[in-house]
């Protein structure tokens, strides 16, 4: 029985957060305004940037052929 009143209580919470993000702030929605919020912040466009340096290193390490290792003959 309390794994049956969690699952409601945790879809009546998801149902009341769906229908006040819905509501209008002006001309946009608040799910609007969080979203555009969370994509533009400067927290997420460092880490883009990070990423795509780090993804450049890799290819760039993954792409050039190692040199076949020499012998020394003494």
């Amino acid at each position: 029985m309390k794994e049956f009143i969690f699952i409601a209580r945790v879809m009546i919470l998801t149902v009341l957060i769906v229908v006040v993000l819905q509501l209008k702030w002006g001309e946009d929605t608040l799910e609007t305004r969080a979203s555009s919020f969370v994509t533009n912040s400067s927290t997420v466009k460092m880490i883009r940037e990070s990423s795509q340096k780090i993804a450049r290193i890799i290819k760039k390490s993954f792409a050039e052929k190692p040199e076949p290792a020499k012998e020394n003959n003494q």
